[in-house]
């Protein structure tokens, strides 16, 4: 390969991560080549050009940087300087499918088509590719200095290698032998020294397992076509929407590629492959996207062009095997030559990884019973008693209730954000930490880490001292794909499991690791314990209400200092124009607020001075709610969001609860029992039919104070069952009536159509 200065000078402005180095020594190392460059920059890729013949140095090489500043600045250091007085010339990387011969990556398979048309009279050529071939067997050869090809060919010899491989900077060595027999024979010269260094020699299981691995995980996936004919290449990827990468990387990341592939269109799925053990790429990536002519756009693009520094080869690649046994199975189920226990059991498994989920916090019904009965110290049989006096499904909804609760605060206390379960369905989800739901009673945490720790390695398992609900945390994304894909509804004792991706941000902090010890970790340990200090202060702000008109802030402090040091004491005043144009106060809005040093103060002031006569007036009083940046944005959010007029916000009821999804076989009676656990019950209403008189699944319940019906929403609002159907509370309007209510569900399913088509109109 030849680059002359004209070629060199038009690629100069050329950005690109890659170079080539011309005129080096003939005695130059590669280790001396990669230190050569490896300062200004991370290398993602160093090899010096070899003769295939004699093994000759040739005097050119090739190195790789992760970003193409490190490669531009390297460039411009080190061209026409000398080295063991030779003027090396650096040149920016020729973009040509023909200057690619220093990868060497699957080169069998993919040149193997072009090696059919060699004339037959090169026996040379046709012997060597049929050697390369055949290579199955490796052995590891290992030494404490570094190796040369020439002496482990000397080595060797008379046995011939179908191909030598340097790892480690030439410490190690892999070679590919083309017989079990002649492995076992240099096997026995472990010991033996090379050019005076002893040596050490064992059969690689590993490595020609993974080759297996790689081989059997693709061999269904792609198809080899002759290099010269890419019509064929591109019609399957415009068929499958599949593209098979090679040759990527071992610095990046799966996020660094999908960022690179995104700009092209919307990803739908990557296989990235990781090495179990070490944790580091493979070098190969299957990557599916939700439209084909976007996988068709990067292969005639991209296909050998640079990415980090190396020359990516693009193939067509094939969708998974699971979507191949869906569609199997969907004809299976057509035909009607499978069970419907089988078929049940594929759906679900087909809609595991669905985002869609209902309830992040799902509990079993047979193990809150299993829990009730031991934290009662009663049998099972009374708990599931029908004939005593109270409703089976209250029992077990306010049961099921306080296993929420205590779960929600083992949860809290163990760094997970319960705020992220309650966003929307299009959050993004975690790749390596998913919930584990629908746990036996009493399950323990190494059962968990048995149970997914055979996927791969393990980071944080929180289980709740229920142990029916835990968090598990792999290190590795790929892992958890296939711990999430093998376990889902698999049994589990006696019931089945169920997995859901849980949300990115589930985990205040990051999983400790013993690398990431630098300055930026420690500032955003800094950052999150000054959050939750805010978060800490805002509990000491009070809002006092139903104040005297002639009140005023040096009242209110004094009234309140009883209690602690005030930092803050301030009357709400309405304000008006004067004559001469100036706001002055008018009068006072009989509201204010007191702010203390600490929460604990203000919780004080509560428990103490509530319902408290101050100027001739009873006032009230409750922790302000301070509105933070993330719940404007919010705020924001639901206001853009397109909704009919009648769910507008409207002033909400603090003492009436609108309560959904009851199951008609419940009766007013059980849902009083249900509520009146937590308070006082004025009311409790379920709308009937007037055909039958059967309820209409909704009902509205009132309390006598505001505490008692936030103490139920808070209890009942997150996730309670009754007769095995989810009751979703919400606040009624204070304006609202029956006939309002009617008319809002009439309208959700009216509108329901017209709202993915909803048209603006711009003044």
């Amino acid at each position: 390969m030849h680059c002359d200065d004209v070629e060199g000078e038009n690629h100069s402005e050329e950005t690109t991560s890659r170079l080539i180095v011309k005129n080096l020594p003939k005695n130059f190392k590669e280790t001396h080549f990669r230190a050569l460059f490896q300062e200004y920059g991370t290398l993602t890729d160093c090899q010096l050009r070899f003769n295939e013949q004699n093994n000759n140095f040739r005097g050119f090489g090739f190195v790789g940087f992760q970003n193409a500043d490190d490669a531009k600045a390297a460039k411009n250091a080190l061209d026409n300087t000398f080295v063991k007085s030779s003027r090396i010339k650096v040149c920016v990387y020729m973009n040509s499918f023909f200057s690619d011969d220093d990868v060497v990556i699957s080169q069998v398979e993919y040149c193997h088509p072009l090696c059919s048309s060699v004339s037959k009279n090169d026996k040379r050529v046709q012997s060597k590719s049929k050697s390369v071939a055949s290579g199955k067997t490796v052995i590891r050869i290992q030494c404490q200095f570094p190796l040369k090809r020439k002496h482990l060919l000397v080595f060797l010899s008379p046995i011939k290698p179908c191909k030598i491989i340097l790892v480690d900077d030439g410490l190690t060595a892999l070679v590919h032998l083309q017989r079990k027999g002649d492995a076992t024979a240099i096997i026995k010269r472990n010991g033996s020294y090379i050019c005076g260094n002893k040596i050490e020699i064992t059969l690689d299981d590993k490595t020609s397992a993974h080759h297996e691995d790689d081989k059997n995980a693709f061999s269904s996936k792609r198809r080899q076509y002759p290099a010269e004919n890419p019509k064929q290449q591109a019609d399957l990827i415009a068929e499958s929407g599949c593209i098979f990468l090679r040759n990527l990387p071992y610095q990046c990341t799966e996020e660094d590629l999908k960022n690179w592939l995104k700009t092209f269109g919307p990803i739908a799925e990557v296989n990235f492959h990781v090495d179990s053990k070490t944790g580091k790429p493979k070098g190969f990536a299957l990557v599916k996207f939700v439209f084909p002519e976007n996988a068709l756009k990067v292969f005639t693009e991209c296909d050998g062009s640079i990415f980090q520094g190396r020359v990516v080869h693009i193939l067509a690649g094939f969708e998974n095997d699971d979507e191949t046994k869906n569609a199997k199975s969907e004809e299976d189920d057509d035909d009607g030559t499978v069970t419907f226990k089988e078929a049940k059991e594929r759906k679900q498994q087909q809609a595991a990884c669905d985002k869609r989920t209902w309830n992040s916090l799902f509990l079993g019904v047979n193990a809150v019973a299993d829990i009730m009965a031991e934290t009662l110290d009663v049998e099972k049989g009374a708990i599931l008693n029908v004939h005593c006096h109270s409703s089976l499904g209250v029992r077990m909804a306010l049961g099921e209730s306080r296993i929420v609760r205590e779960t929600r605060e083992f949860l809290e206390q163990n760094g997970v954000q319960l705020e992220s379960f309650s966003g929307n369905l299009v959050t993004k989800r975690s790749t390596n930490v998913m919930l584990v739901k629908n746990l036996p009673a009493k399950t323990e945490t190494t059962q968990i880490r048995r149970l997914f720790g055979k996927f791969g390695r393990l980071g944080r398992v929180v289980l709740p001292p229920s142990g029916l609900t835990a968090i598990v945390e792999f290190l590795l994304d790929s892992d958890a794909k296939a711990a999430f894909q093998n376990l889902a509804f698999k049994r589990f004792g006696k019931t089945a499991l169920f997995l859901e991706w849980a949300p990115d941000d589930v985990f205040s902090s990051k999983l400790d690791s013993a690398k990431a010890t630098g300055e930026e970790e420690k500032q955003e340990a800094n950052e999150q314990q000054h959050h939750q200090q805010q978060q800490a202060d805002n509990n000491n702000r009070l809002f006092v209400k139903n104040l005297s008109a002639d009140t005023s802030d040096e009242d209110l402090a004094e009234f309140f200092k009883k209690i602690g040091p005030v930092l803050s004491a301030t009357v709400a005043k309405k304000y008006c124009k004067s004559t001469a144009g100036k706001m002055i106060q008018c009068s006072s809005l009989r509201y204010g607020f007191v702010e203390y040093e600490n929460d604990q103060h203000a919780q004080e002031a509560i428990r103490r001075l509530q319902n408290g006569e101050l100027k001739g007036s009873i006032i009230q009083i409750q922790l302000s709610k301070r509105q933070t940046s993330s719940s404007s944005s919010s705020v924001v959010d639901r206001r853009l969001s397109i909704v009919p007029y009648s769910e507008k916000t409207k002033p909400k009821s603090q003492t009436k609860i609108i309560v959904r999804n009851i199951p008609f076989q419940a009766s007013v009676k059980e849902i009083t029992k249900l509520f009146k656990v937590f308070g006082n019950v004025q009311s409790v209403r379920l709308p009937k039919k007037s055909p039958n008189g059967q309820h209409r699944g909704f009902g509205f319940v009132e309390f006598n104070c505001k505490a008692d019906a936030e103490k139920a929403f808070k209890h009942l609002g997150v996730s309670t069952h009754l007769y095995g159907r989810r009751l979703v509370l919400e606040w009624a309007d204070l304006e609202g009536d029956l006939q309002e209510l009617r008319d809002k569900t009439a309208e959700y399913f009216t509108l329901g159509s017209r709202r993915k088509r909803v048209k603006f109109e711009i003044e």
